[in-house]
C-alpha cells in the first residue's frame, strides 16, 4: 500500500496511491493517520478518487515532530576508512522538507556555492515507542520513501554537529509517498542520483552499515519516537564532496534521487534569495 500527502484547494489531505489515481482519505495529512492505532484498516477508506499528480503532493509528512539523518551509514573507504562503532545522528526541521516535485531552494550564491546531493532511504515511524527492542524495532515502522538529504557542505563543517549545513528550509525532498513496509524489500532495492541525466550515486540499500531496526532502537534510547518521525538512513558514495572535482549543484539544475520500487524525487534548483521576512512566508514547502 502507497500512502501520501496531497495539496488541496482545502489544504493538505492523506491520500492512498493506487495505480494511477489518488483516493482521499478523511485525514489532514499522513501524519495525522498514521496517529491512529488503525491506521492500516483506516487507511483503506473509500473516498474521493483523483488522478495522480505528482507534482502536488507535499513531503510525505509535512509537519514531522522529529526528522532524524543517519551519517556514514554505507561503505566509503574514501571519507570511511572504518565502520562506526556507533550510528552518527543530527537532525533537520519540519521546515527544511519539501515536495517530490518541488523546487530545491539552494542558498544564494553569497551565501554559499556548495550546495550537494545524496539519495537516501527514509524511515517513517507508524508507533510511538521508546527503548525499543531491537527485535521490536520493525514493528514501529510504518513504511519507506525516498530522501534527498541536500546539504551545504562549507556550513556543514563550520563546525560539529552538522545541523547548520543539513537543515536549510526547503532543501530536503522527501517522498513521493510512503510504501508500507510489509510492501518492501529493503534488500533487493538501488538507489540512484542523477544531475541533468548524469548518474552520480548508484547504491545497493542492503549495504548499510546499521540497519533500520537498529537505528530505530539506537534512537528511542534517547526519545521517544512518534508516528510520522523520519528517519533519513544514510547515503551511498558519489556524492560532490566525495568527488575531487566537487560538481557542486547550481541554479537551474535538476536533481533525481530514485529507489527501485519506492519511487522518485524530481527537483530542480532555485537559488534562495536573501530577503527578509518577519512572518511565515505563504508557499513554504511544508
Amino acid at each position: 500500500m502507497r500512502l501520501a500527502t496531497l495539496r488541496t484547494e482545502d489544504g493538505h489531505r492523506a491520500v492512498r496511491i493506487e495505480n494511477d489515481g489518488m483516493v482521499l482519505l478523511p485525514w489532514r495529512d499522513l501524519g495525522e493517520l498514521l496517529e491512529r492505532p488503525t491506521w492500516r484498516e483506516d487507511a483503506q477508506a473509500d473516498g474521493e478518487t483523483r488522478v495522480l499528480d505528482i507534482a502536488q503532493l507535499a513531503p510525505v509528512v509535512p509537519r514531522p515532530q522529529k526528522v532524524f539523518v543517519v551519517g556514514f551509514n554505507f561503505p566509503d573507504p574514501d571519507l570511511l576508512p572504518t565502520p562506526p562503532e556507533f550510528p552518527s545522528i543530527f537532525a533537520k526541521f519540519a521546515r527544511s522538507l519539501c515536495g517530490p516535485r518541488d523546487a530545491l531552494h539552494l542558498p544564494d550564491p553569497s551565501i554559499s556555492t556548495q550546495g550537494d546531493f545524496e539519495v537516501e532511504p527514509v524511515a517513517v515511524i507508524g508507533k510511538a515507542g521508546r527503548h525499543i527492542p531491537l527485535d521490536k524495532a520493525a514493528g514501529h515502522i510504518a513504511g519507506y520513501c525516498v530522501g534527498n538529504d541536500a546539504s551545504v557542505r562549507d556550513w556543514q563543517f563550520r563546525n560539529r554537529p552538522p545541523l547548520i549545513g543539513k537543515a536549510w528550509e526547503g532543501m530536503t525532498p522527501v517522498g513521493p509517498w510512503m510504501t508500507t513496509a510489509d510492501a518492501v524489500d529493503l534488500a533487493s532495492l538501488r538507489m540512484t542520483c542523477e544531475v541533468d541525466g548524469v548518474t552520480m550515486q548508484n547504491g545497493a540499500v542492503s549495504e548499510m552499515i546499521f540497519s533500520p531496526e537498529h537505528i530505530v532502537s539506537y534512537i528511542s534510547t534517547l526519545v521517544t519516537l512518534d508516528p510520522g518521525d523520519l528517519i533519513f538512513l544514510g547515503t551511498p558514495p558519489g556524492h560532490a564532496f566525495g568527488r575531487e572535482s566537487k560538481p557542486w549543484l547550481t541554479e537551474g539544475q535538476t536533481v533525481r534521487a530514485a529507489i527501485t520500487g519506492l519511487g522518485d524525487l524530481v527537483n530542480t534548483c532555485v537559488a534562495d534569495p536573501v530577503l527578509y521576512q518577519s512572518t511565515p512566508h505563504e508557499g513554504s514547502p511544508a
